[in-house]
């Protein structure tokens, strides 16, 4: 059970909003079952709760809180620490946003230093960070098997905050192959394990690998913050779509089989089993196809075009193109955008047209190779 406080919004924020917005309808969607509230009014709580406390629960809660007149207090209760802590995070943010309380124009920097080493999934041990960061308490680490004292060990990690969003994060590394095979031992990896998938690592480290560490710093995000864009799409130069697509370059994309020999990698055929030891094997990634190669076969019968398969193939490729690109088009913003019928004035620099029989039409007719009535007869070209 947890709680936050909102500084001097009693006023604003009524019982149906808290209620029926928050409590029911935003929290559910942030994983949470549920949320409760009070408000301090005159000194005492206002809530449909406070009936079941007592007056000094309901005193120790207020202090607890550091609640004052006017405050509002929201509680989540669940499960798990982690998952009460991210949806009371993730409400935090959308309480600042919704009630306007952030300042645009200020920074605030924050360094988190103090993450734990390891932490529970499903009731085995797996790193926090990755298994390769380095302990701060390396003898405590080495002389335990309690899970609950390898919680509380701390790791040599770090993450830079701004403004609520993550900018960089780095760790110090592990050095020493002991602390190293301890670790995969920790999580559950046995000798053989170890030798297989990290042998070549754990040797480099007893050639005497010196103490290291670094950071990513993720400059977009930060460009982005200080021009006050919400997406980092507005200011790196090749953004991906929402599906991860690139408009530009048109990555990801099929691959031909000689680029696949190039680099010795073939597709995985049907019969192969994911992890069976067959030589190198990937899978040919292949975008969504809107148009299949049977509908351009289709369209050539339609248009009595006649195409050899790579031509059928090339077609596809480019027809699939320009729907694709249709639907980068449909995702730019065109609120603010006035509608238009031509880019540029359209006038008409011929005659006006009017319909009426002309007095030729016997000399016309006399040359059509066909004629039905006034009219000349065509043969049929669509079949079918």
């Amino acid at each position: 059970l947890k709680g936050i406080c909102i500084k001097g919004m009693a006023d604003r924020m009524s019982k149906n909003l808290l209620q029926n917005h928050y409590a029911l309808s935003v929290v559910p969607t942030l994983g949470g079952k549920g949320m409760t509230w009070a408000k301090i009014v005159q000194g005492q709580l206002q809530s449909n709760i406070v009936q079941f406390f007592s007056e000094g629960e309901k005193q120790a809660l207020i202090e607890e809180m550091g609640a004052e007149e006017g405050d509002v207090i929201m509680m989540i209760a669940d499960n798990t620490r982690e998952l009460v802590n991210n949806i009371l995070g993730e409400l935090r943010k959308i309480l600042a946003d919704d009630l306007k309380l952030v300042d645009e124009k200020e920074f605030v920097c924050l360094w988190i230093t103090d993450f734990p080493l390891f932490e529970s999934k499903d009731g085995k041990l797996s790193s926090k960070h990755h298994p390769f960061t380095m302990p701060k308490d390396m003898e405590q680490l080495l002389n335990n098997e309690n899970i609950e004292t390898l919680m509380s060990i701390r790791s040599r990690a770090y993450d830079l905050v701004i403004n609520g969003e993550e900018i960089g994060g780095g760790s110090i590394r592990v050095h020493d192959p002991e602390i190293q095979r301890k670790i995969f031992q920790i999580l559950g990896l046995n000798d053989r394990e170890v030798e297989e998938k990290f042998g070549f690592f754990i040797k480099a480290l007893e050639f005497g690998t010196p103490p290291h560490g670094g950071i990513a710093l993720g400059l977009d995000r930060l460009i982005a913050m200080l021009l006050g864009k919400d997406s980092i799409r507005d200011v790196i130069a090749f953004p991906k779509n929402r599906r991860a697509y690139c408009p530009l370059s048109g990555a990801p994309s099929s691959v031909s089989k000689e680029q696949l020999q190039e680099l010795s990698i073939a597709p995985i055929k049907e019969g192969v089993e994911i992890g069976q030891v067959v030589g190198i094997k990937a899978l040919e990634y292949k975008k969504e196809e809107k148009i299949t190669e049977e509908e351009v076969r289709h369209i050539a019968r339609l248009a009595r075009l006649k195409l050899e398969e790579e031509e059928i193939s090339i077609f596809q490729r480019e027809l699939n193109s320009v729907l694709e690109y249709f639907s980068d088009l449909q995702e730019l913003p065109t609120e603010e955008v006035d509608p238009m019928s031509h880019v540029i004035k359209i006038a008409n620099v011929w005659r006006e047209d009017i319909p009426k029989r002309s007095k030729m039409a016997e000399r016309l007719l006399s040359s059509a190779p066909q004629k039905e009535a006034d009219l000349f007869k065509v043969p049929k070209i669509i079949e079918g």
